[in-house]
């Protein structure tokens, strides 16, 4: 994998935020997401404070998986 660094946001739960500086750049990364097959929803303001990527993980992905939605983030 790149030694590019992604910044989550994580409170202990299994929703991973990525914060992002303006709001075009979280919109394309999450159409881009979108047409490689993840559900990655942008969230914008006014619904919160900064834009942000919302990616929610569960057990029942599998490391492929994982590992390709991080290739994609980089």
């Amino acid at each position: 994998l790149s030694k590019e660094k992604i910044t989550f946001i994580n409170e202990a739960t299994t929703i991973f935020i990525i914060p992002y500086e303006d709001i075009s750049s979280a919109v394309n990364k999450s159409k881009l997401l979108q047409s490689k097959g993840f559900l990655v929803t942008a969230i914008r303001p006014p619904t919160v404070s900064f834009p942000r990527l919302r990616i929610c993980i569960t057990a029942k992905h599998s490391q492929e998986e994982l590992e390709n939605l991080s290739n994609c983030l980089l």
